[in-house]
């Protein structure tokens, strides 16, 4: 359900929540995620850690990507950025880069993917 956009269906004739919420919507993929969101966020509250940790279009075919993590970053400060030819799965797994991704409190990926179901 938090791939449908709600937050864009009309309430009242052309009343939407994107109307009556300026401040914007979340959605979360489920209730646990977001109670485990919530926990952590709580939890990292005054650590120094990085703000956002985000993946930015490692194959290079999104024209829109760019721009869209720069967009993001904008909000959350600090911030670590792996663009391109360094979003690997070699590079999340090695420090200090490992660290920075689990101690994020938001990840964005600016990427596509397929689901492996094996």
């Amino acid at each position: 359900m938090h791939l449908f956009p709600l937050h864009a269906l009309p309430i009242e004739e052309e009343t939407r929540p994107l109307d009556i919420f300026p401040g914007g919507v979340r959605c979360a993929p489920s209730c646990q995620l977001w109670q485990i969101a919530q926990r952590n966020s709580a939890q990292n509250l005054n650590q120094a850690e990085p703000n956002l940790f985000a993946i930015q279009n490692p194959t290079g075919d999104l024209p829109f990507a760019n721009i869209e993590v720069e967009a993001i970053r904008a909000y959350l400060q600090p911030a670590h950025i792996l663009p391109q030819e360094s979003a690997s799965k070699d590079a999340l797994n090695q420090d200090p880069t490992a660290t920075l991704f689990r101690l994020a409190r938001h990840i964005h990926f600016a990427c596509c993917g397929t689901v492996n179901f094996a």
